[in-house]
């Protein structure tokens, strides 16, 4: 799928697809669930986004800290680095203004390519790692409490 110019990359957290705005819920945020409409995709341009920022900068702009919510780290720039954090304050997410935008990726790799492509991997050396643990708990033969 391209937009303009450049081809829709599902790198990062874009596991299932381009992020869409969806107005179904009352939350109404920009998700990537892989379960964009079809005629989204014919309108592609307007509606189908590489990251969650730039859909709700275009959709829902007038709540971005609500759109941009989340509980998983993001990876941004900061100073020679790409550093990380869950919160990030109001003018870093409730800006549409391009002066003042404040880029945010899923992964330190993309950060490092976007942010500082002249000088890549001296930044994935430099930039603090973040790590990221799923598991899953098998319990068996749990008996019911005594009284």
């Amino acid at each position: 799928i391209a937009t303009g110019e450049n081809k829709l990359d599902f790198g990062g957290d874009n596991d299932f697809g381009p992020y869409y705005p969806d107005w179904l819920n009352d939350v109404q945020v920009c998700t990537n669930d892989g379960f964009d409409p079809a005629w989204m995709e014919m309108q592609h341009v307007n509606y189908l986004y590489k990251n969650k920022e730039d859909c709700c900068k275009n959709h829902f702009w007038w709540r971005m800290r609500q759109c941009m919510a989340n509980e998983r780290f993001k990876f941004y720039q900061k100073g020679e680095i790409c550093d990380t954090k869950i919160f990030f304050d109001d003018w870093q997410d409730n800006s549409p203004a391009d002066w003042t935008a404040f880029t945010q990726f899923d992964t330190l790799e993309e950060c490092c390519a976007n942010e500082f492509w002249w000088d890549y991997d001296r930044c994935v050396e430099r930039s603090p790692v973040m790590f990221k643990f799923e598991f899953c708990v098998d319990i068996q033969g749990l008996a019911d409490p005594q009284d």
